[in-house]
């Protein structure tokens, strides 16, 4: 049933999905209030589903309450990198600790069961981002983006000259939000103009 009760106290650990936080809303141990919520694979939940996991951790116990969040650093642009890292943590040094706040990075170097050939084909990647992520741990930075050269500017003089527009829509699938883009394209200066996004 997801759970693991410890026979003498009743405390417990329960076990559940994240495909509907919903689900989460109705979780009750069967002694105290959940005081520990940890997350596998954190970068796979929205921040919706971070604030809903954050509301279960109420009521009143004898020790702190935290959320842990585990997950191999993505790219920059995910939400955990700007919540938590930015401002704070040195990528030099691999942890920052504040009063609320506790970052620690682990590599393979740190996996003691891995064996000599995981460790080699770790130590063997070839791809800057993959190496970046999952060898040194470090949060990715996709060498391959379509566009690099972009900047926020004022375009309403652009938008009052231009006449047409390309309108995209992405009906985005659970957990991803759908989004709507409006754009215009110079071809003598080879410019995209980005003037509406929606989420």
């Amino acid at each position: 049933d997801f759970t693991i009760t410890h026979k003498e106290s009743g405390r417990q650990i329960l076990f559940a999905g994240l495909d509907d936080v919903e689900k989460v809303k109705s979780i009750t141990p069967a002694v105290g209030v959940v005081t520990d919520i940890l997350v596998e694979e954190a970068t796979e939940i929205t921040y919706d589903d971070y604030k809903g996991l954050v509301k279960r951790l109420r009521g009143r116990c004898e020790v702190p309450k935290r959320l842990v969040l585990l997950f191999n650093p993505v790219t920059q642009d995910h939400w955990i990198y700007t919540e938590f890292f930015v401002g704070r943590f040195d990528d030099d040094k691999g942890c920052y600790f504040d009063d609320k706040l506790g970052i620690l990075r682990t590599t393979y170097r740190d996996n003691r069961f891995l064996v000599q050939e995981d460790i080699d084909r770790l130590e063997g990647e070839t791809d800057k981002y993959y190496y970046d992520v999952y060898t040194l741990g470090r949060w990715g930075v996709l060498g391959h983006l379509i566009f690099t050269n972009w900047e926020v500017r004022d375009l309403s003089e652009i938008l009052k000259a231009t006449h047409q527009f390309y309108n995209g829509q992405d009906f985005g699938f659970f957990p991803d939000p759908a989004a709507f883009v409006r754009v215009g394209f110079n071809r003598a200066k080879k410019e995209v103009y980005v003037f509406k996004e929606r989420k």
